[in-house]
C-alpha cells in the first residue's frame, strides 16, 4: 500500500493534523511548493506512483484521473457565513469544497458538526466518516516553572478571524475589570487586522492590559496554557477546536461555546456559553477567576475528556478507510 499525503501543509490546524497522524500511517508526505489554496495547486495533477492519495482538506486537484482519493474535511466555514471573505474568494472556495467532496472516494470529517453541514449542503455525496483528531501529549516540562507574567491573565489562542469572536472576548474582558484585575493575552500570528482590536481595546480603556504575543514555540505556548486563568474560546463556528483540548491537556480551564463542534468536543469539561451573549462570557470568566474549586473541577474533567482524543486512534481509523477504498480486507 503506497499512500501519498498531498499537499503536506505545515501551518495552522491542518499542519497539526498531518504531524499528528503521519507517524502512525504508511504515508509519504509530499509538499506543494506554493500556497495550497491557490488556483495553481488546483490545476496541478496529483503526483504519480501511489495507490491512494490522502488530501488533508478541501484541496483535491482538478486532474485526478481514476486515482483513489481520501479527503479529510476539517470545516466548511467559508460556505456557512461570510466571516470577512471577499465574494470572489468565497466563490472560489465553494467550488474547491464541492469538487473535493464529490470527487473523493472517501470523506473524513473531524466532527459530527462538519459531517452534518456537508450532508445538508451537498446532496448525493458519499457518507462521510467522523474521525476525531488527537491532541498532542503535553510537554512534561515547559521552558520555565513560573508564570510568563507577573499578573493573572486569560488567553485566546488562534488566528483572529471574525468567526473567532475576538471582539466579544475583548468586551467581556473589559466588563470584568471592576471585579477582577487581570490581563488578556492574544496568542497567534500578529496581522494587520489586529489594528481594529487595538482601537477597540483603547476605546474600552483596557489597552494597557491587552498583549499580542505573536507566534509562540510549543514550549512557550505550553507555559502560557499552564499558568493562565482560563482559555477564552467562544468561537461562533468551528469544525473542531483543537485549542480547547490543548488547554485541557495542560490543566487550563476552558470557556467555550455551547454550539457547533465545541459542544461536541468539550462536553461537560468546559464552561459552556452562548457565544453571542456578552454577559454569559464575562460571568463565566469571573466564576473561574473567583471560584478556585470550580476551576479545579473543570481541570479534572478536562483531563478525563482529552482521553477520548488520541492520534493513535485517529490514525488507526484512518487506516481502515485506506483499506476499504483499496479493497484490502486484511492487515498489511
Amino acid at each position: 500500500m503506497k499512500v501519498a499525503l498531498y499537499p503536506c501543509i505545515r501551518d495552522d490546524g491542518i499542519g497539526t493534523y498531518i504531524r499528528g497522524i503521519s507517524p502512525f500511517l504508511p504515508v509519504t508526505s509530499i509538499d506543494y511548493p506554493g500556497r495550497a489554496l491557490s488556483p495553481f495547486q488546483f490545476i496541478k495533477p496529483l503526483p504519480s506512483g501511489y495507490d491512494l492519495y490522502h488530501v488533508p482538506h478541501f484541496l483535491v486537484p482538478l486532474f485526478c484521473g481514476r486515482k483513489k482519493v481520501v479527503c479529510t474535511i476539517h470545516d466548511i466555514i467559508p460556505l456557512q457565513d461570510n466571516f470577512g471573505y471577499r465574494r470572489w474568494k468565497q466563490g472560489f472556495l465553494a467550488r474547491r469544497i464541492e469538487w473535493s467532496v464529490r470527487r473523493a472516494d472517501a470523506i473524513i470529517c473531524d466532527s459530527k458538526t462538519t459531517k452534518e453541514a456537508l450532508l445538508e449542503r451537498f446532496r448525493g455525496i458519499i457518507e462521510p466518516r467522523v474521525i476525531y483528531p488527537g491532541v498532542d501529549q503535553p510537554l512534561t516540562k515547559a521552558s520555565s516553572d513560573s508564570s510568563p507574567y507577573a499578573f493573572p491573565y486569560f488567553i485566546s489562542v488562534g488566528r483572529r478571524r471574525p468567526h473567532k469572536n475576538t471582539k466579544r472576548i475583548l468586551e467581556a474582558f473589559a466588563a470584568i475589570q471592576g471585579a477582577f484585575d487581570s490581563h488578556l493575552v492574544l496568542i497567534g500570528k500578529v496581522e494587520p487586522s489586529d489594528s481594529d482590536l487595538l482601537e477597540l481595546a483603547a476605546k474600552l480603556k483596557v489597552l494597557h492590559k491587552v498583549h499580542f504575543s505573536g507566534f509562540l514555540t510549543a514550549e512557550k505556548l505550553a507555559m502560557h496554557y499552564r499558568f493562565a486563568t482560563a482559555l477564552l474560546f467562544p468561537s461562533l463556528l468551528e469544525g473542531f477546536g483543537l485549542p480547547v483540548l490543548e488547554a485541557m491537556s495542560y490543566g487550563c480551564p476552558v470557556i467555550t461555546s455551547n454550539c457547533s463542534s465545541l459542544l461536541e468536543i468539550a462536553g461537560n469539561a468546559a464552561a459552556l456559553v452562548n457565544p453571542v451573549d456578552l454577559n454569559a462570557i464575562s460571568t463565566a470568566m469571573l466564576r473561574i477567576a473567583q471560584d478556585a474549586e470550580y476551576g479545579k473541577q473543570l481541570t479534572q474533567k478536562g483531563y478525563l475528556n482529552i482521553q477520548r482524543f488520541t492520534w493513535e486512534a485517529c490514525a488507526a481509523k484512518t487506516l481502515e478507510i485506506y483499506r476499504t477504498v483499496l479493497g484490502i480486507k486484511e492487515s498489511v
